[in-house]
């Protein structure tokens, strides 16, 4: 009996081990992960490159220049309200670093629908923001205009009131603009609420509720 199982053993070890097989590679036979059939991509992508729809030349008429510049990608409220187009950037002047941001928008309905709902969940905290109060809405120097076609907001931690008051001087150039809202607030006093219609700039009161 012994006999026959080592025979029997002896031939399937030579039938298993054929001169004709070739050595098997185990990656072979082995499943591959989803993602390790998937080409590599590039660690690296190509930084997307800064473009801008500002007058360059008008800013530098008025003393606006900066040493740096860079996309900034933060979400904001402004953008849930289908903006045709949305421009954000930060700047660097003096290693004193300022955001501009602008949405622009299909007409005025959706423009004031933007702003309004805006104000009623401004910052981080979501705080409503009445319109004329005067309070201090935010911890930064901050300008907001808003009119028919488009949201600007401009603020700086760091750099002077000065920097965005030329940004305003700028936008109330164009004898033809009108803004329904203008907002100017230093980092540590009460935001000041204005319009400008006709060339002539006012004083927007507080919205009287009952």
């Amino acid at each position: 009996m012994k006999i026959w199982l080592y025979s029997f053993f002896f031939l399937t070890l030579v039938a298993c081990s054929s001169p004709n097989d070739q050595p098997v590679d185990l990656e072979e036979i082995m499943p591959k992960a989803a993602a390790d059939k998937q080409p590599k991509k590039v660690e690296t992508e190509q930084k997307q490159q800064f473009t801008t729809s500002l007058n360059l030349d008008l800013l530098k008429e008025n003393a606006i220049h900066w040493d740096s510049v860079s996309l900034n990608e933060e979400l904001t409220i402004p953008e849930r309200f289908a903006p045709k187009q949305v421009e954000k950037f930060d700047y660097w002047l003096g290693g004193k670093p300022i955001t501009y941001l602008r949405w622009s928008f299909k007409d005025s309905t959706k423009s004031m629908n933007a702003f309004l709902n805006w104000m009623n969940c401004f910052g981080k905290r979501c705080s409503m923001v009445e319109i004329g109060k005067k309070t201090n809405i935010q911890k930064t120097n901050l300008l907001i205009l808003q009119n028919d076609t488009c949201i600007i907001q401009l603020h700086t931690l760091d750099a002077s009131l000065n920097e965005l008051k030329k940004w305003k001087k700028i936008y109330l150039l164009d004898k033809e603009s009108k803004w329904n809202f203008i907002l100017m607030q230093s980092k540590f006093g009460n935001v000041a609420w204005t319009n400008y219609v006709d060339e002539k700039e006012g004083i927007i009161a507080p919205t009287l509720t009952k």
